[in-house]
């Protein structure tokens, strides 16, 4: 039997979508495992679905964001750069629960 506040969190998580670089295959898996929606950013810097996104995942290594200038997004973004998988779960959980 599921406990109703665990029923409840990963609800409020499916309708949270979270872009996520290329490359960070193992932080997208735990952030889907987590229940969250992801998206992927191509290398190109496919704007495609990510602007509506409620948070945005990059590898750190690129300063200004895979060499978009405007993001036209408020989503907070992370840096993963040094960072577990488990820890942009717990980033992603605490700021957009």
């Amino acid at each position: 039997m599921i406990r109703r506040e665990k029923f409840t969190e990963v609800k409020i998580l499916q309708n949270k979508t979270i872009a996520v670089e290329g490359g960070l295959t193992q932080i997208k898996q735990a952030l889907e495992q987590a229940g969250f929606t992801t998206v992927a950013m191509d290398q190109q810097g496919n704007q495609g679905d990510f602007r509506n996104a409620s948070m945005i995942v990059v590898s750190g290594m690129n300063d200004n964001l895979m060499g978009i200038q405007d993001t036209d997004t408020k989503a907070p973004v992370i840096s993963a750069a040094g960072l577990t998988a488990e820890e942009v779960v717990r980033i992603a959980k605490e700021r957009l629960h």
